[in-house]
């Protein structure tokens, strides 16, 4: 399917990294590794959706590098991320991850304490902040493994929590989900709800 999108598509960088990681899902980390380098050759100041791509593909890179043992490599790659880009979080954890690997324990609980400073509910929040903890453990802080331990379970049982709370919702036969974006916003947050196109939309659920 991705072989099939043509280099002049508009799409071609997407398809380029969807090839990349499925090639790695079988196994074939080289080629994978190659299509992500050409992904990441054909930067081009000209298209913004390609260079959002290129951050992902330096994560994904990092990432595999940092499954190879090439720690130095990893750090490299996942450098050239930049902070505006979505593939951020990623980059992070994945330093903190090669620097872990790499012994600089030190260095690695200042990268995931600084990750979920940044990103407290991300996609890599609770794999960091059981990093966090085994790295304490391996430092020997034994009380500050087991803080950053209890924090990583009450994160985890707060997002169960809610979770259920959302399917609940969603199975409620009056389910309203402008009356639920409201009870969730900070009173001083700019509400969503206010928004014209917004508030179209969620009509259809109402």
């Amino acid at each position: 399917f991705f072989r099939r999108v043509a280099c002049s598509c508009p799409d071609a960088p997407f398809a380029l990294y969807g090839q990349a990681h499925a090639l790695a899902g079988l196994g074939d980390a080289f080629t994978a590794s190659e299509l992500f380098q050409k992904l990441i050759q054909s930067r081009s100041i000209f298209d913004p959706v390609r260079s959002r791509v290129i951050g992902h593909a330096h994560a994904a890179l990092g990432l595999q590098l940092i499954e190879q043992g090439r720690y130095d490599e990893a750090l490299a790659e996942l450098g050239q991320v930049p902070a505006d880009s979505p593939a951020y979080e990623t980059a992070l954890f994945g330093v903190g991850w090669a620097l872990r690997k790499a012994d600089e324990r030190v260095k690695a609980i200042a990268i995931f304490q600084d990750q979920l400073a940044r990103f407290p509910n991300g996609a890599h929040a609770h794999e960091a902040r059981l990093s966090l903890a085994a790295t304490y453990a391996q430092l020997r802080a034994y009380t500050r493994s087991v803080t950053a331990h209890r924090g990583a379970l009450d994160a985890l049982t707060a997002a169960m929590s809610a979770l259920d709370r959302r399917r609940a919702g969603v199975n409620a036969p009056a389910w309203d989900p402008l009356a639920e974006l409201r009870a969730s916003e900070p009173a001083d947050a700019d509400p969503l709800h206010r928004d014209a196109p917004f508030s179209r939309a969620a009509e259809q659920y109402r």
